[in-house]
């Protein structure tokens, strides 16, 4: 049975796909990665001083601009400051004091366990002639 050209060409179709060449083809013409270098650091660039600003303000914002009689980080302050979130800390803290013992123990129990014996692996099903 003769493979189908069109079998080869969706095979052709799908392997450009994936290769950087044919990205970069697609996505900035025929000059490929070459005239993309200057422009894209100053993109790239511009995309950080932005966030940048955009993170100053926000976080101006959280510290400085109140909302209701406090600003938000003395809301957040206060919400973590009740009993209940105190109780919840102190049992996270407890449950992670827990955990660090019982990995502490499993390690050492790791450690004193008898090396195992060098075993020489077996060769694969395909290479045995």
């Amino acid at each position: 049975m003769r493979p189908r050209p069109q079998m080869f060409k969706r095979a052709a179709i799908a392997a450009r796909a994936y290769s950087l060449a044919g990205i970069a083809a697609e996505n900035w013409g025929d000059r490929g990665l070459a005239g993309y270098g200057r422009l894209c650091v100053l993109g790239d660039l511009v995309k950080r001083l932005v966030n940048g600003v955009v993170l100053l303000l926000g976080s101006l914002a959280f510290f400085l601009v109140p909302v209701g009689g406090k600003t938000s980080a003395q809301h957040v302050v206060a919400i973590f400051s009740t009993k209940p979130a105190r109780e919840a800390a102190q049992a996270f803290a407890h449950a992670a004091r827990d955990l660090a013992h019982e990995v502490a123990a499993n390690v050492e129990r790791a450690k004193r366990a008898p090396a195992l014996p060098d075993a020489k692996p077996k060769p694969a099903h395909g290479s045995e002639r």
